[in-house]
C-alpha cells in the first residue's frame, strides 16, 4: 500500500495598552524574533502545549494559553521559556475564562527578565492579511525534544461573532500538535489570537481508489484576542484596554461568520452542517475562493468527487495561489485515474509552497505509477528531507527501490518507516517481500505476521506468508493462509488476485512443497 498524503479570582494583572495603528510593519524575521521571546512551552510527562507571556509584575509572569492545554487539575505542569529555563506551574494560578471560552491565564515566578506580548486589535485582522503562529510542537521519532516553531500563513476568515468555545478566526499557518495555546501574531508582531485547533490529516472514503489517502485542509482555528480583552476582568486581569462589545446575535451575518461556523462543524465531523454553512457563505459572497475550497474538501470527504472537483476548479479560478487546493485537486485527479493532470496540480502546489512534504510525496506516487521510478525517488527524497520522520514517504521510496530490484536499500527504507510509525501494516508487509526476495524466509514470515496483527484484513500478507510456509514444507498451513487470502480478496472485490490465489491453492494441492519456490 502506498501513501499519498492527499490541533478563582487572582490578583489583578495590568497590561500596557498598545495602539496598533501606530505600530510599524515588521519583517517576518522580526515578528519571529518577537514571538520567540514571549512564547513558552507548557508540558506534562505525557503532553505538550504552548502559551504567551502577557505580563510581568515583579518576579511573577502571567501567561495566556488555551484552557484545554491546562485542563487536568492533577497534572504536574512545567513551563519552559525559550532560553531553556524551566519553571514549575502552581496549579492554583490556573484561571480559566468564563462562558466555556477555551482560554486560561497561568503564572510562573522567575527573577529573569522576559519581554511581554503587545496586544493588538483582532477586529482589524482582515481576511487575506498575513499572520504567524508560534509554539512548541510535540516531539516525534525524528525530533525527540520539542523545538520552537514559527509558521506563516494568511487569515481566511475572521468573524466578529463568538462561536463555541470562543473560536472565531480561521488561518492557514500549518500548525502542528503541541502549538495549541501559542500566539497568532499580525504583521506588527502584535498578539491577535490564541491558537487552539489545528488542521489534521483527513481520510478519504474507502470507496475511492486508496482508502489511506490523506490530505490537509489548511484550516486552523484560533480565539481572537479581543474576546480575551472583553472577558479578562472576570478572572481578575486588567488589560488596560477598552473592551469592545460582542457583536449582537441579531447582526446581519457575513460570509466569514458562516465560514468559521463551517470549519468548527467540519472539525467535529458534521459534514452536512459544514456544507450548509458553506453554501450560506457562498450565497453571501460568490467570489469567496476559500469558501469554494472548503466546500470542495467537504465534498471530497463525503466521496462526492465531481462536486469536489468543480469546487476546487472554481476556488483556483478565483485565487490561483491556493497550494492546498492544487494538492487536493491533484489527489482527486489521481483517484480518478488522470495521473498527468495530478502531477500538473502537484507542480503548481509546489510552486506556491515548496516546503510541503506531503505534496512531494503525492507527486512521487503519481510519477511512480507512470513508470518514472527515478523521479519518484527524487520526490520522496525531498519529502523526507523536509520531514525526517515521514514514515509513509520512506515506505513509498522503498516501493520504488523494490521496483528497481534494489532490495537491500528497499529494506532499509521499510526499516525506517517502521521505526517512525510501528503501527502501519504496509511497511511490515513490504519489508516481508524484501526479505523474501533476499531469501530471509523466517524474517519474511515474522513481518507478514506482524502486518496481519495490525491489519487482519491485509489479504496480500496472508498470501505471501502462505507461499513461504509452502516453501518451508508446511503444506496445510500454506493452504490455510491462502484460503484466508482468497476470502479477503473476494470480499474486497479484487477479482484478479482472487483468481491468482485460487490457482496457487490448486498448484500447492497438487505439488510437493519443495518443488515450488515462493515468489515475492
Amino acid at each position: 500500500m502506498r501513501y499519498p498524503i492527499i490541533v478563582g479570582i487572582a490578583a489583578t494583572v495590568m497590561l500596557v495598552q498598545i495602539q496598533p495603528t501606530l505600530a510599524a510593519t515588521k519583517t517576518s524575521t522580526e515578528v519571529g524574533q518577537v514571538a520567540k521571546a514571549i512564547t513558552v512551552m507548557i508540558s506534562t510527562p505525557d503532553d505538550v502545549g504552548s502559551g504567551v507571556i502577557i505580563k510581568r509584575e515583579g518576579n511573577v509572569y502571567s501567561i495566556l494559553t488555551a484552557a484545554h492545554v491546562v485542563k487536568s487539575n492533577g497534572a504536574v505542569y512545567t513551563i519552559m521559556t525559550t532560553d531553556g529555563e524551566k519553571h514549575q506551574l502552581d496549579n492554583q494560578t490556573i484561571q480559566p475564562l468564563p462562558k466555556s471560552i477555551d482560554l486560561a491565564v497561568i503564572k510562573f515566578t522567575s527573577n529573569k527578565t522576559y519581554p511581554v506580548a503587545k496586544i493588538g486589535n483582532s477586529n482589524q485582522t482582515v481576511e487575506g492579511s498575513s499572520v504567524y503562529a508560534a509554539g512548541f510542537p510535540e516531539p516525534t521519532q525524528a525530533i525527540t525534544q520539542p523545538v520552537y516553531s514559527f509558521k506563516d500563513g494568511k487569515v481566511i476568515a475572521n468573524s466578529l461573532k463568538e462561536f463555541e468555545n470562543g473560536y472565531g478566526m480561521v488561518y492557514s499557518c500549518n500548525t502542528l500538535p503541541g502549538m495549541s495555546g501559542g500566539g497568532i501574531f499580525n504583521e506588527n508582531g502584535e498578539l491577535v489570537a490564541i491558537h487552539g485547533r489545528g488542521d489534521v490529516d483527513g481520510k478519504f472514503k474507502p470507496s475511492q481508489e486508496n482508502e489511506n489517502i490523506r490530505f490537509k485542509t489548511g484550516n486552523d482555528l484560533g480565539i481572537p484576542i479581543n474576546t480575551f480583552v472583553r472577558l479578562a476582568s472576570n478572572v481578575g486581569v486588567n488589560t488596560g484596554l477598552e473592551p469592545l462589545p460582542a457583536i449582537a446575535k441579531t447582526a446581519p451575518p457575513k460570509a466569514s461568520d458562516f465560514f468559521v461556523s463551517a470549519i468548527a462543524k467540519e472539525k467535529k465531523g458534521d459534514y452536512p452542517g459544514t456544507l450548509a454553512d458553506l453554501n450560506q457563505a457562498l450565497a453571501i459572497d460568490p467570489k469567496f475562493a476559500d469558501g469554494y475550497y472548503g466546500r470542495g474538501v467537504t465534498h471530497d470527504k463525503l466521496g462526492e468527487q465531481q462536486k469536489a472537483l468543480a469546487d476546487y476548479d472554481r476556488a483556483l479560478e478565483l485565487n490561483p495561489n491556493l497550494p492546498s487546493a492544487y494538492n487536493n485537486r491533484g489527489l482527486l485527479r489521481y483517484n480518478l485515474g488522470d495521473k498527468q493532470a495530478a502531477i500538473a496540480d502537484f507542480d503548481r502546489a509546489i510552486q506556491n509552497n515548496p516546503n510541503a512534504p506531503n505534496v512531494f510525496n503525492n507527486r512521487g506516487l503519481a510519477r511512480f505509477d507512470l513508470g518514472n521510478k527515478e523521479a519518484a525517488i527524487g520526490d520522496y527524497d525531498v519529502a523526507i528531507k523536509l520531514q525526517p520522520d515521514y514514515a509513509e514517504a520512506y515506505n513509498n521510496r522503498g516501493n520504488a527501490l523494490a521496483a528497481l530490484k534494489d532490495w537491500p536499500r528497499a529494506k532499509n527504507d521499510y526499516d525506517r518507516a517502521i521505526q517512525f510509525n510501528p503501527n502501519l501494516a504496509e511497511p511490515y508487509n513490504n519489508r516481508g517481500s524484501a526479505r523474501l526476495a533476499l531469501q530471509d524466509w523466517q524474517g519474511a514470515i515474522s513481518d507478514f505476521t506482524r502486518a496481519i496483527q495490525i491489519n487482519p484484513k491485509l489479504a496480500i500478507s496472508y498470501g505471501s506468508r502462505g507461499l513461504i510456509k509452502f516453501k518451508l514444507g508446511d503444506k496445510q498451513a500454506a493452504i490455510n493462509d491462502l484460503q484466508t487470502a482468497k476470502t479477503l480478496f473476494e470480499q474486497q472485490g479484487n477479482k484478479k488476485l482472487y483468481q491468482v490465489t485460487i490457482d496457487q491453492i490448486k498448484k500447492i494441492q497438487l505439488s510437493n512443497p519443495q518443488s515450488s519456490n515462493p515468489s515475492p
